[in-house]
């Protein structure tokens, strides 16, 4: 059967030579540079992603830091408004207290006994 032709596995648009073993090994190397070619260029472009995978994750980790010491802020802001709100609370307190209410002052505090002793403006 000189002459047939017979379409290549690789390639349904081209025909490949029976007759001509040296045509088709030419033709097989050519499908497999063309092969070879797409792996390299697929295998550049998830190299890319890859890339791009590893810069979100980086992103992703910053903001996870940024959120953590946003918390860590919150949580030391919340501990000082407690801490000024106790104050403001014992400064209160103080000021409405006389020594005539029986009030215990601690010896050797005499700015802090100072705030019992005021008497009530009238």
């Amino acid at each position: 059967m000189k002459g047939e032709r017979t379409v290549s596995a690789g390639n349904p648009g081209r025909e490949r030579s029976e007759r001509n073993p040296l045509a088709q090994l030419i033709e097989l190397w050519a499908e497999i540079l063309e092969v070879n070619q797409a792996v390299t260029h697929y295998s550049h472009r998830i190299v890319e992603l890859e890339r791009t995978i590893v810069k979100q994750n980086v992103r992703i980790l910053q903001l996870e830091a940024t959120e953590d010491e946003m918390t860590k802020t919150v949580a030391n802001q919340n501990i000082r408004i407690r801490h000024l709100e106790a104050a403001q609370q014992a400064q209160h307190c103080a000021s409405t207290l006389r020594p005539s209410d029986g009030a215990i002052v601690p010896a050797g505090r005499s700015s802090f006994f100072a705030l019992f002793s005021r008497t009530p403006s009238k």
